[in-house]
């Protein structure tokens, strides 16, 4: 009798201080504990219902938030450049942010339009100021197209959708001039 409750007397300050430790760590470092949980088989606390389990795994979500940026599309290229998400999370892919709609978004013909108009000199690629809702991956991976971009950003509504700045197409323009590229070579792209 005396063992059975000197047995739960130390189950039970277990269970305090690993419930006092996880809380203090959730505090320090939510994305690390949720993801940890996770992966001990606790669902992903972070997704909304939006987005599908098999589409974030265990990276864990920041809240759901409007941002505004300049979204680049082409072939294996969806890449959203926003100041106000601030740097995506170090240790993961190679920079940027991977861009990607909920299965419910929103507003998608908008920026369908904006992406398909031609810009001469660029072959194709799509490019579109945007403001946007949704939610960006706080825990650092490897997302998007071969897994090098540090963060995905999952856009659940386009609010708004217009020409990108055109001193970022200049730029563009100038690398692609500097590394030789003419518009002959668009052609069949």
């Amino acid at each position: 009798m005396r063992l059975l409750r000197s047995t739960g007397l130390a189950l039970l300050v277990t269970g305090v201080a690993a419930a006092i430790a996880g809380a203090l760590w959730y505090r320090l470092d939510r994305p690390a504990a949720l993801a940890a949980a996770c992966r001990i088989g606790l669902p992903n606390f972070s997704r909304p219902e939006a987005i599908e389990p098999h589409e974030v795994g265990c990276h864990i979500l920041g809240p759901k938030r409007r941002v505004r940026g300049v979204l680049v599309s082409a072939f294996e290229v969806s890449s959203f450049d926003s100041a106000e998400l601030g740097a995506p999370p170090e240790g993961g892919g190679f920079g940027g942010t991977w861009y990607s709609s909920t299965r419910s978004s929103k507003g998608e013909e908008a920026l369908d339009r904006q992406l398909a108009k031609p810009i001469p000199g660029l072959c194709g690629i799509g490019f579109a100021s945007v403001t946007v809702e949704g939610w960006a991956t706080l825990s650092p991976g490897h997302y998007g197209h071969m897994g090098i971009y540090s963060r995905e950003f999952f856009a659940d509504r386009v609010i708004a959708v217009g020409p990108p700045p055109a001193d970022l197409l200049d730029r563009v323009r100038a690398e692609y001039r500097k590394a030789g590229f003419t518009e002959k070579e668009c052609t069949g792209l």
